[in-house]
């Protein structure tokens, strides 16, 4: 099973993808927007939550930024190589599914046809679910200086709260 974050900001357009994580069994994937790419969409700069909390983030991991296509390219290849005809993708807001469509859709939207989502919203309030998440982002940080509202120390936190409630 995958599992997937997005941070994005809402425009009147709909929501505008900044970075995807994805955790699986066989690593992570995480991409961001580059400098030029952030620039170019309309209230990044006046958005605070956005500025102090998650593009305060940004750059953090090496090789991560990139325009939105080569973003769209580098998940589509990716997904590609993981190793299952289908994969089972938990997302716990749906926007953040959706996102994953619309960027597949600019590259590559037959790797669509192997996604399989997941909801499990129902997760983030679950009190062993809550603890596990906790965990996981104290461990991020302590790791790779990652905090909530990271892509991928939230793709981790998701992972952690399913693997809490689910574990036999």
């Amino acid at each position: 099973m995958l599992f997937l974050d997005t941070e994005f900001i809402e425009s009147r357009y709909g929501p505008r993808l900044l970075s995807i994580g994805i955790v699986s069994p066989a690593g992570e994937f995480y991409a961001e927007l580059d400098e030029s790419s952030l620039a170019g969409l309309a209230g990044i700069r006046k958005n605070q939550f956005l500025q102090r909390t998650v593009l305060s983030q940004f750059r953090r991991i090496a090789d991560a930024q990139t325009t939105l296509v080569e973003m769209a390219h580098k998940t589509a290849h990716w997904l590609r190589v993981q190793e299952s005809e289908s994969l089972q993708v938990a997302y716990d807001y749906s926007i953040d599914f959706q996102l994953l469509e619309d960027l597949l859709k600019l590259t590559d939207a037959s790797v669509l046809a192997k996604l399989q989502p997941i909801h499990v919203g129902y997760l983030l309030e679950d009190p062993d679910g809550i603890a596990a998440a906790d965990a996981a982002w104290s461990n991020a940080e302590r790791l790779h200086g990652l905090t909530k509202h990271h892509a991928l120390a939230d793709a981790f936190a998701l992972r952690a709260r399913f693997e809490a409630v689910h574990s036999t």
